[in-house]
């Protein structure tokens, strides 16, 4: 009646499968739809900037690993202007000391970690194959516009 991929957010999935991919939930780190407010050379650089930005520069637009990648390079940024230089124990200290009232700010969303050096309170995206396009299903709130209804059971 319905499966859950760990993987499954690339348009190959979808053209490989075609319709067969309607029902399917994936796990993924990153959304188009959220509209995350990110840093970039300190200042704001949203999920919707990054989106706009790829797609005018490469003709398609983004997908998970691409945000992945991105989002690495704004907590680097962050990190070395909040330290003052290269340093990688300062900028490991930088990191590791964020917490939810000073995160990380990212086109995923905003960053911290816990005293294992793991992200602390970070939702888990869930979407969903519908009608050839992938929509988000969870989480839902004001943070994730667009969330689209779950389509259970799949056909």
């Amino acid at each position: 009646k319905g499966a859950f991929f760990s993987q499954g957010t690339y348009e190959q999935f979808e053209k490989s499968l075609g319709e067969n991919a309607d029902g399917i939930i994936v796990w993924s780190s990153w959304s188009p739809k959220p509209e995350w407010q990110g840093l970039l050379n300190d200042k704001p650089f949203s999920n919707q900037d990054f989106v706009k930005a790829f797609s005018d520069k490469y003709g398609n637009p983004p997908d998970e690993d691409h945000a992945q990648a991105f989002t690495v390079c704004q907590a680097a940024d962050q990190a070395i202007r909040a330290s003052g230089g290269t340093n990688q124990e300062e900028i490991r200290d930088c990191l590791a000391d964020r917490t939810a009232d000073d995160p990380i700010k990212t086109v995923q969303g905003e960053y911290h970690f816990d005293d294992k050096g793991l992200t602390a309170d970070r939702d888990v995206l869930l979407l969903q194959w519908q009608g050839g396009a992938l929509k988000p299903i969870y989480p839902t709130g004001s943070e994730y516009p667009g969330t689209a209804k779950i389509v259970w059971p799949a056909n």
